[in-house]
Parts: C-alpha cells; sequence; structure tokens
C-alpha cells in the first residue's frame, strides 16, 4: 500500500469517526471530501519528506565506522572526493559525522583548502574554511587582499596549517606580515608570489619554516639577514623577473645565512662567479642545473 493512500484512509476514518461522535446533523459540512483531503496529503507530503531528509542528514550515514581504516582512507574516500577543497560549493563529505572528518583528514593528512581569485571580495561560498579551520593543512589563496581573509586568518585556529601560497598585489605588507606572525608559528612551508614582504619579517614571522619560496619583482634586502643564520630552511627559491638580478654579494650572503640548504633555485644570478660560489660553499650539492641568459644565469641545485 503507498503512503499516500495510506494517508488518505486514516484521514477518512478520522474524519467517520469524529462525525459518529457527535452525529450526522449539522457535521455532513465538516466531513472532508476525497479530493480536499488528496489536496491536503500533496502539501503536507512534501514537508514530511523535508523532515526526513533533514533528519537523515543530520544524522548521516556513518558506514565508514564498519569498514578498516586502511579500506576507508586509500580506497574509499580517494574514490569521491579531491585531495583539495574549494570555495566554490560545500564538500557534502565534512558535513556528514565527525567520525567522516576524521577520516577524510587522515586520508589526506589535513584538508587543503584552494581559494579562486573571485572570492576575496566577498564571503565565500562555501563555510568550511570558518567552521574547520583546525582541520586545514594546506591552503592556496589565489589572491590576498584586505578583506575577509585577513580576518579569518587572523581569527581562526589554523593549528594543523603547514603549508601556506599567496598570491596578491604588493600593496598589502601591512597587513600580510601581522597575518604571518598568527598563523606562521607552525608553518613549514610558504609560497610568496608578488606581495612585497621583507625577507626578514617572513623568517621571523614563520620560525619553523623548512622551504620558501619567492617570485618577487622588487629588490630583496638581504644585507637584513647578514646577522642572523636560518640553518632550518632546506629548501630556498627565489624568481626575481628579467630587470633584477642577484648580485655576488647577494649569492655571498644567502651562503651565510642558510648554512642548511639541501636545494637552491636562483632566478637569475649576474655572472657565473655566482653559481662557483654556491658550489665552493655547498659541497654538498650533486646535481646542478644552469641556464644561461642574455641578462644573467639561473642556478638549479639539489642534494
Amino acid at each position: 500500500m503507498s503512503s499516500v493512500k495510506h494517508d488518505v484512509i486514516q484521514w477518512v476514518k478520522r474524519a467517520n469517526s469524529d462525525a459518529g461522535l457527535n452525529g450526522d446533523h449539522g457535521n455532513r459540512r465538516r466531513r472532508p471530501t476525497l479530493r480536499k483531503v488528496l489536496e491536503y496529503v500533496k502539501l503536507r507530503r512534501p514537508k514530511e519528506d523535508a523532515t526526513t531528509m533533514q533528519r537523515r542528514r543530520s544524522e548521516g550515514i556513518d558506514f565508514v565506522g564498519e569498514l578498516p581504516m586502511n579500506i576507508v582512507t586509500s580506497k574509499l574516500i580517494p574514490m569521491f572526493m579531491d585531495d583539495h577543497v574549494d570555495t566554490w560549493g560545500p564538500c557534502p563529505y565534512l558535513d556528514v559525522s565527525q567520525r567522516w572528518r576524521d577520516r577524510i583528514f587522515q586520508c589526506f593528512q589535513g584538508l587543503h583548502f584552494w581559494l579562486p581569485h573571485e572570492e576575496e571580495h566577498k564571503t565565500p561560498r562555501s563555510i568550511q574554511l570558518f567552521q574547520y579551520p583546525q582541520l586545514v593543512k594546506d591552503m592556496y589563496i589565489e589572491w590576498y587582499g584586505k578583506y575577509w581573509m585577513d580576518v579569518l586568518l587572523r581569527e581562526g585556529d589554523f593549528s594543523s596549517l603547514r603549508k601556506l601560497k599567496v598570491n596578491g598585489p604588493s600593496d598589502t605588507k601591512e597587513c600580510l606580515v601581522p597575518t604571518l606572525r598568527s598563523v606562521g608559528r607552525n608553518l613549514s612551508q610558504l609560497t610568496i608570489h608578488q606581495l612585497h614582504v621583507s625577507l626578514d619579517d617572513l623568517l621571523l614571522a614563520c620560525p619553523k619554516l623548512t622551504s620558501l619560496t619567492l617570485y618577487v619583482h622588487y629588490h630583496i634586502d638581504f644585507k637584513c639577514i647578514a646577522l642572523t643564520t636560518w640553518p632550518a630552511i632546506k629548501e630556498l627559491s627565489i624568481t626575481h623577473n628579467r630587470i633584477r638580478r642577484t648580485t655576488y654579494d647577494e649569492v655571498a650572503l644567502i651562503c651565510k645565512s642558510f648554512p642548511g640548504l639541501q636545494k637552491l633555485d636562483l632566478c637569475s644570478c649576474a655572472n657565473m662567479q655566482c653559481v662557483l660560489l654556491v658550489t665552493d660553499s655547498f659541497p654538498c650539492f650533486k646535481y646542478f642545473s644552469i641556464m644561461a641568459y642574455r641578462d644573467g644565469v639561473r642556478l638549479h641545485a639539489d642534494y
């Protein structure tokens, strides 16, 4: 028996029972006709379905708890979910239950959020970045401005954030440096593109960095780090535009300030003397890639 037919029968029986208790006289008009009952059921059914769906959604399908963890994390979750979450829309699997979020976190070693350029000037379509900041391990901000992102990073609990990549205009230095002081205490990898931030500010704000990548079109003041060494930095990549070149003295400061380097990318150096200086300073480097341009030399050295 269909659910609609069942509802019709129940309502007709109830109407007849009420009429029998009160007598037929004066109650016939109050008896619902079949057409009215059907109309009522049609209006009532979507509301019940919506309520049931909301209840099921809140309860979630927690069958991941019944499966072995290695099957869930290595096979099941990668089948229906990418390894990153963007803000074009919410990821429904994060809202199923706490156990689902734990398994997703274990599968990808944290959440990887990508924030497109268009999201900077308005509240993101997905609120999950606000809901689960403590689960975010990797974040790529395609365009960092002076709006909600600055407040979010400063006030959110991004205790698991280890990798941050930021693009943006060169006039955001004043808001980016305080933000890095808030989230940079646990950062291990940082990539800055276009943003004009001094090198010592970056290193002081992120004391646990092991990898630093800079794409810049401005002059980097290496003298500000001349009196300090940063042995924790293992990978350093600095890319200037074609107008600016890293001089021999600046390469000497890099070699002195980052004695623990295992990978170095410089584009571009002033001349081949810079390359020889790197080979002398880091005899542990086993692989070199050198590309000579008209206006400089690109060096890649790897351990």
